[in-house]
């Protein structure tokens, strides 16, 4: 019976063994697989980052262009308000040569019906 009981006991512990060889794969394969989510992970952050930081070049581009753009309007504002000015002074002054010949006419019609 003693060889009996040893025998068993050896099966017992070959599949002990054995289960703890299952549950080291198992673990192996876990971690190898963690490892692999974990690179995906870093290479999505480090996409990430980098659209991120093109996405903020290209904010800082937009925003120095609306800077310009900015002062470029400011530049046609003030050069449309000098031609405005320049306008008004030319048309005030056609008036003013209008009113100076309309003057001349009625003045040669008074002078010629008096």
């Amino acid at each position: 019976m003693s060889e009996l009981s040893c025998a068993h006991n050896c099966l017992n512990r070959d599949e002990y063994l054995k289960s703890q060889n299952v549950a080291v794969l198992f673990a192996q394969h876990k971690a190898k697989t963690l490892e692999d989510k974990a690179k995906a992970l870093e290479a999505d952050v480090t996409t990430l980052l980098k659209a991120s930081a093109e996405g903020q070049q290209q904010l800082n581009e937009l925003s120095n262009k609306n800077a310009q753009l900015q002062q470029q309007l400011q530049t046609t504002e003030k050069a449309l308000a000098s031609t405005m000015c320049k306008l008004a002074l030319v048309h005030l002054d056609l008036i003013g040569n209008i009113m100076r010949d309309y003057s001349v006419i009625m003045v040669d019609i008074m002078v010629f019906e008096g």
